[in-house]
């Protein structure tokens, strides 16, 4: 799972939330404060090998409510594409994000 942190924006220490992420452009502003990780599922479509060029898209692909025990959640995903400078898929990988 190296590869996370190969796409991540690079921001000041400032600008990083309380939870030690920077603020997503993807993601709209919630009325809702307080985020949670809700999981992360990753399709492997073939190795990564040295002097592979990765490029990643990430797309917003959904937003949903859910009624938790204490109150409203607000989930969000982000998937993210990773493919090579030919365009042949290495990795999709899908995260989920909850807001309370």
């Amino acid at each position: 799972m190296f590869h996370i942190s190969l796409f991540w924006d690079v921001v000041e220490l400032d600008q990083l939330l309380p939870d030690g992420i920077s603020q997503d452009a993807l993601v709209p502003e919630f009325p809702l404060k307080r985020a949670m990780a809700g999981g992360v599922k990753i399709t492997y479509h073939r190795p990564i090998f040295p002097g592979d060029s990765l490029s990643a898209t990430r797309k917003l692909t959904d937003i949903y409510e859910k009624q938790g025990s204490q109150g409203p959640l607000i989930f969000y995903e982000i998937t993210t594409e990773v493919e090579t400078e030919a365009g042949e898929p290495v990795l999709t990988e899908v995260t989920t994000r909850i807001m309370r």
